[in-house]
Formats: C-alpha cells, sequence, structure tokens
C-alpha cells in the first residue's frame, strides 16, 4: 500500500529526448518519434509536441488514480508548465513566468548601483533618448544583460537580441524578455554552429529588410558577419580566396561563409545596405577589439566602432592590442577571472563526474586567465602544471609554485596528464598529434571564444564519437584510446556548469560603459564626429 508516485521527464528538445531514450532503452511510440523527427529543428514545435503528449500521459495517470505527478522539469519549465496549464491545475503560466524573469532582473540590479544610477540619469537628458533607434544586440542572455535591454526599449529603442557565444545562454531570461514586441529574442534551446550563425544574422536583419543603427557586439562575431557578407557581395563566391585571419577561423568561419555566399543568391546587395545604416558598434572583450584593430590596420574597417574594452575602468590599453598579436586570454575583465578562478575547478569536477583531487591538469599558458584556471583546478585538488612558450609568464608561473613543462622535454609527462587546457588564444596550440599521444579518458578543453585553440577538425576526421551528453563527447582514436572534448573546445567557462554571469558589481561597471557609449554614438549620430574607426 505504499503510494507510487510516476515521474514524468518532458520532452523539452529533441536531442535530449534522442539521448535519454537511448540511453534508458525507452520504448518509445512509432507516431510520437515520427511527429518529433518531423520537428526537428523548430524548437517550437518540438515543445508543443511535448505539451500535447506529456498531457495525454498524465489525464491517463490521473484517470487510474495515481496519488500525484513528479515532474523532472531540468530548470526548463515552458513544457512542464504547458502540461499543468492543460490539466488545470494551475493558472496565470504565463504571467507567473514573467514574474519569475522580472523577479531575477531585480535582484540583479540590487548588486548594480552604477547601471541603476545611469540608467537614472540619461533620461534627465531627454524624455527618449533612443526614440527611433533600432539596435541589435550581441551579449550573453542573462539577467544582468536583459537589465540593459529593457532598459534600452524603456528609452524609446526596438532591440532585437542574440547570444554571442553558441554556448551559456539562459532560456527562462530569452522567453520572458522576448514576449516585449518591441525586443526580439533570437536563440534556442541546443543551439549549435549552425543555429548560432542563423540566429546572429536574423538579429541584424529586420522584417523590412532594414538593419540595425547602433549594434552591440560583445564578442566581434556581428562585425565578422557585416565584414564578411560585404567581401562576399564584392567578390565571386566561387573564387573567394582565404578566410578572416582571425583566432579560431575553421569550421566556425566555412559555415558562416556558406550562409553569406546563400544569401547572396537572394539578396545581392543585403549587406552592403544593412552596414551603410549603422551609425556605430560597440566591443566590449579582447577578441572583439583585436578584431577591430585588425581590420582598420588593413583599411578594411567599414563601421565607428567605440571598443568599450579599452576604457580606463575595464583596464586595457589600445597599444598592448597592437603590439600583442595573440594575446587573446592574456588580459580579461576581472569579472571574468573572477568566474574562471572561483568555479572553473569545481566545473570540471561537475562535467566530467570525477573528483579532481589528484588530478593533473596541464594548463597551456599562463597569462591572466591561464593563472586563474591554475589557482582554481588547485584549489579544487588538482595538481596543475604550466605549459608556457613566453619566458616571462614561465618565470611568474614558476614562482607561483607550478611546475612548467614542454612537449619536447618533458612528452612523457605531459601526455599522462588528466585535463588538458587551453588558455592562450593561439590556433591549433593543442593539435591532434597531441591528442593521438594522450591518454586513454584523457579531457579537452578550452577558455577561447571560437574552437580554434583545439584541432577540433583534425580530431572530428580521426576518431569516432562514441557519445554525447551535455557539454561533452566522448570519441575514441585509432589506437583505441578514448578522449572527452569538453563545450565542442570552446569557452568552457560559459558551460551550463559554471554559468555566463559575472558578479554583478563587475556586471554593472562593464553594462553603464556600454550604455554611454550607445548614447553617445546616437546624439552624435548627425555631427559627423564618429566615423570608420576604434
Amino acid at each position: 500500500k505504499v503510494p507510487i508516485i510516476p515521474g514524468i521527464m518532458c520532452i523539452n528538445s529533441f536531442s535530449s529526448f534522442e539521448r535519454m531514450t537511448n540511453f534508458c532503452k525507452t520504448r518509445v511510440p512509432e507516431e510520437l518519434f515520427r511527429a518529433l523527427e518531423a520537428a526537428k529543428g523548430d524548437d517550437a514545435a518540438i515543445k508543443s509536441i511535448g505539451i500535447d503528449h506529456g498531457t495525454n500521459i498524465c489525464k491517463t495517470l490521473l484517470e487510474i488514480g495515481v496519488p500525484g505527478l513528479h515532474f523532472y522539469t531540468l530548470n526548463l519549465e515552458i513544457v512542464p508548465l504547458g502540461i499543468l496549464k492543460n490539466l488545470h491545475l494551475i493558472k496565470n503560466v504565463d504571467s507567473e513566468a514573467d514574474g519569475k524573469v522580472s523577479k531575477i532582473i531585480r535582484a540583479s540590479l540590487e548588486d548594480m548601483p552604477g547601471l541603476v544610477n545611469c540608467l537614472k540619469e540619461i533620461p534627465a537628458l531627454h524624455s527618449n533618448p533612443f526614440e527611433g533607434a533600432k539596435i541589435t544586440a550581441s551579449l550573453y542572455i542573462n539577467a544582468q544583460n536583459a537589465a540593459l535591454i529593457k532598459a534600452l526599449r524603456s528609452f524609446g529603442a526596438e532591440v532585437r537580441w542574440c547570444n554571442s557565444a553558441v554556448l551559456g545562454m539562459d532560456m527562462c531570461v530569452a522567453e520572458g524578455i522576448g514576449k516585449d514586441e518591441k525586443i526580439k529574442i533570437f536563440a534556442c534551446e541546443d543551439q549549435n554552429l549552425k543555429t548560432y550563425w542563423k540566429n546572429s544574422i536574423e538579429a541584424l536583419v529586420w522584417e523590412d529588410k532594414s538593419g540595425p543603427n547602433l549594434v552591440i557586439d560583445e564578442c566581434g562575431d556581428l562585425s565578422v558577419i557585416l565584414h564578411e557578407g560585404v567581401k562576399v557581395e564584392e567578390t565571386d563566391c566561387e573564387e573567394k580566396s582565404g578566410e578572416p585571419k582571425w583566432i579560431g577561423n575553421g569550421p566556425d568561419f566555412k559555415i558562416l561563409n556558406e550562409m553569406l555566399c546563400d544569401n547572396m543568391a537572394k539578396e545581392p546587395q543585403c549587406w552592403h545596405r544593412i552596414t551603410r545604416r549603422i551609425q556605430g558598434l560597440t566591443v566590449g572583450t579582447i577578441s572583439a577589439a583585436h578584431k577591430m584593430l585588425r581590420l582598420e590596420g588593413s583599411g578594411s574597417l567599414r563601421l565607428a566602432v567605440i571598443n568599450t574594452r579599452d576604457s580606463i575602468t575595464r583596464s586595457l590599453a589600445r597599444a598592448h592590442l597592437q603590439n600583442e598579436p595573440s594575446a587573446e586570454g592574456k588580459k580579461m575583465f576581472s569579472g571574468r577571472l573572477h568566474r574562471v578562478r572561483s568555479t572553473l575547478g569545481e566545473s570540471l569536477a561537475a562535467l566530467l563526474n570525477v573528483e579532481m583531487k589528484g588530478k593533473i591538469v596541464l594548463v597551456y599558458g599562463y597569462g591572466d586567465v591561464g593563472s586563474a584556471c591554475a589557482s582554481s583546478i588547485t584549489a579544487a585538488g588538482g595538481v596543475a602544471k604550466i605549459i608556457e612558450i613566453d619566458p616571462i609568464c614561465a618565470l611568474r608561473a614558476s614562482m607561483d609554485g607550478y611546475k612548467v613543462v614542454s612537449t619536447e622535454e618533458n612528452r612523457m609527462e605531459v601526455f599522462e596528464a588528466d585535463i588538458y587546457l587551453s588558455a592562450t588564444g593561439v590556433k591549433d596550440t593543442i593539435t591532434v598529434n597531441h591528442i593521438t599521444s594522450m591518454k586513454d579518458q584523457a579531457a579537452i578543453a578550452s577558455i577561447s571564444h571560437l574552437n580554434g585553440e583545439v584541432d577540433v577538425a583534425g580530431l572530428e576526421e580521426i576518431a569516432i564519437l562514441e557519445e554525447k551528453r551535455d557539454f561533452c563527447s566522448v570519441y575514441q582514436l585509432p589506437n583505441k584510446n578514448k578522449v572527452t572534448l569538453i563545450s565542442e573546445g570552446r569557452l568552457l567557462d560559459l558551460s551550463d556548469q559554471m554559468g555566463a554571469a559575472e558578479p554583478n558589481i563587475l556586471a554593472s561597471v562593464s553594462l553603464s560603459i556600454e550604455a554611454l557609449a550607445l548614447l553617445e554614438l546616437w546624439r552624435e549620430r548627425f555631427s559627423g564626429r564618429y566615423t570608420r574607426g576604434t
């Protein structure tokens, strides 16, 4: 007479459905499988099927007298709430979800006094300071950045928002904010490289075929789309030579180039038209700033750019970028360093489902981010060893108590590590030759924006993908050893285990600068003060 409460795991996406049913050896009704397969790639359609199917199951269970229902929401509440609403067990689902998002944003603002004061003072200059502005924002989708997006909307702007990385977004925030008709969100669960570029492109193109006046380009990928789009329109796609000479060229940009060529066939002058409309653009990371400076140096920069990363507050001098072409990862805003230092070690343990104590982690690069990685690994009980070609950075690592090794002189020691972590910003830091020399069950990760530091394409050519789970892909090498690639070889610190948010007080600084930079560009749009240049 022990009551049995059935557990309901909702269908939220095709990939999670396929993964869990295979893992659990679940028998799937053929009609359901056909419906889901037909809707594959349509996130809303998959959720609708999940709600209908879940509702039918729950109605049957309730009719036969189960004492209750236990939902495994996995922090994805849309389908469970839809089922409960259909069962008439709750009311006002939409308003409750909206209230939850508003509460999260208000909680973030409580610790962001700089942004709060900035947003109070801007309207004092003009009742609708961004009236008529069309803004495309490529920013991590989280509650902190949502505060800025909502403020821009309240100041009179139309806003289109996409995530600035393939991974790491809060879908609860995206769905809550997207209900405002003046804010359009371009994001989807289980986002991959193709849907990332697709969402970024769509965020730049308005329904009337126009584009934005202002652009927030945190990591520089919208700038890549704009400049590469113009380049494609000016040349024959078949004869287009080379790829963007930036960190991460390879599969990331090949997919983008294919999309741009397809778009050119439909609209030959799309990117020329959109680029001409843009009054200015802001960038906020060292990789994005570096892209703009290289474009400016080559004479091909087409936009006015305010580099908020170079502000005194964010502690980076322009000269540093010009003198250090491979400086990605060497200087980072302290918010990211704080996130890496405080959570990376524990996140590696959670992602790999291992105990970090005693694990040997080889960290490539000992710049600011590399040192934060080593510190976090040590704090979690791991043993950090460093590979560093810069003698000054190598000396710093040694004086901090870490053993510095090299692939040539310490080959046996190097390839006996348990985890390999690249924090250099240099393309092909971890090559296929390195990977094939690693021991069985080794793990590979990168802290870079794109996946150029790890030769992912080379790995996929020689290895067999044996298993894929959240943020981890297990490959079998030709020598039968297995390696685990974390977060597709990109931005480990934006995996779900770490989250994209930085401390609120630090986000307050960067978002305040972003708001003031946009205001400056918009106020001076007729003065000619800001033309091409960074």
